[in-house]
């Protein structure tokens, strides 16, 4: 959605006195910006996104625990934020006594912000109850040196 149809959808929202409620994917690293002046205003306009315009929401519904750090620390009250992980409930998926083994997939940037630190604790509380889980990750850092060891 470009953000002068998300500027239109605030002021018609307030106007009208609708709540709105934003959901909230991701943070982009300002590398992930660099070159062309375009680009850099790109990020700009994801700033302005993500620092202003999310916040005049009523509510905010965030992938991961990181994002809602950030929006508390810029003075959101933690109270209107929601937390919905990108994680899979395993109980759903339990069928009888057989050996069950999981392989959870996460494709893209391996990144700490992306809640891949909230996967982590995750899969280490599942293999600590004994539940045999792997991790598959395919991607790498988009910038800069590789996060992958070749």
């Amino acid at each position: 959605m470009k953000y002068s149809q998300i500027c239109r959808i605030h002021f018609i929202g307030r106007l009208l006195r609708i709540r709105i409620v934003r959901f909230v994917a991701e943070y982009i690293d300002k590398s992930q910006f660099n070159g062309s002046f375009f680009r850099k205003l790109k990020w700009y306009g994801f700033l302005l996104n993500f620092k202003y315009l999310n916040q005049n929401s009523d509510k905010l519904i965030v992938f991961s625990f990181f994002l809602r750090d950030e929006y508390i620390k810029m003075g959101y009250d933690e109270h209107d934020i929601i937390v919905q992980p990108n994680l899979t409930d395993f109980e759903f998926w339990l069928s009888g006594n057989t050996d069950i083994r999981y392989t959870i997939g996460y494709s893209g940037a391996p990144y700490l912000k992306d809640g891949l630190q909230d996967l982590f604790t995750a899969l280490s509380l599942l293999r600590k109850e004994g539940m045999s889980v792997t991790l598959l990750v395919i991607g790498d850092a988009t910038f800069g040196k590789s996060l992958i060891r070749p």
